[in-house]
């Protein structure tokens, strides 16, 4: 069972159905189609660990202060969170390295280029994400609260079986530790067998849908899988308002 009242997802009656059943370090693979709101889901259970553990909350998807407009305009606060940006990583460690080679390229060195080549830091090694995430991973040492929003970048750079290994390590820290771990995918960028292994890794896997109905649309959450617990999965019709997702009544 999950330690003390700590919320699971900060929505009453699925964390009310869910948290009997889970180990106090689980893991949440939440399988998003699009519009059905999986950042949101991602960040209203960001903010239902906040008071009781620390919160880490790591965006591919979008640029910080996006992130953090998006909880005040929730009423919830971004202040007690620690924010990271693995894209934003990316770009500054690796991309724009290569776009300013390529602008050198196509005008040719200046005598400034040369002054500041010399004055500037040498990289030892190519950069990884990976290590990179997993180096803060290893620092922590107490139960957490931490969401990975989402994979979707990461596949596009890596093979999936890498980030499978990744959200595996994430687990073992969870399970080891005593903390809880989202992460997030969208469905399009799974074909069967990654969806299949990662939902495997999981010890809850959701499924966020978002699908027409009459002028607007319907989101769902399925529960497609509670660890040992196949009798507890179930569909569940949500609303959204200013304060987040609610189970429909």
């Amino acid at each position: 069972m999950t330690t003390g009242d700590e919320p699971l997802m900060g929505i009453p009656d699925i964390d009310a159905a869910l948290s009997p059943y889970l180990p106090p370090g689980c893991l949440i693979v939440v399988i998003g189609t699009p519009g059905s709101g999986s950042h949101l889901l991602a960040k209203q259970f960001a903010q239902a660990g906040v008071g009781s553990t620390p919160v880490f909350y790591y965006t591919t998807a979008e640029r910080t202060i996006d992130s953090q407009d998006a909880f005040r305009s929730f009423h919830w606060d971004p202040e007690p969170i620690r924010f990271g940006n693995l894209s934003d990583d990316y770009y500054q460690r690796v991309l724009e390295p290569q776009l300013e080679v390529s602008r050198i390229r196509e005008r040719g060195l200046r005598l400034d280029d040369l002054r500041n080549a010399r004055r500037a830091e040498v990289s030892v090694g190519p950069y990884s994400l990976v290590n990179r995430f997993l180096n803060d991973l290893a620092g922590l040492d107490a139960p957490f609260r931490l969401v990975l929003d989402s994979l979707d970048f990461l596949l596009e750079l890596l093979e999936v079986s890498e980030v499978v290994n990744l959200v595996r390590q994430i687990r073992s820290r969870t399970q080891l530790l005593g903390g809880k771990a989202m992460v997030t995918v969208q469905q399009a960028s799974l074909d069967n067998k990654s969806s299949a292994m990662l939902e495997d890794v999981a010890d809850l896997g959701i499924t966020l849908r978002s699908d027409p109905n009459g002028a607007t649309f319907e989101h769902t959450l399925e529960v497609r899988k509670l660890r040992n617990h196949p009798e507890r999965t179930q569909i569940r019709r949500l609303t959204i308002d200013d304060t987040g997702f609610h189970v429909a009544p």
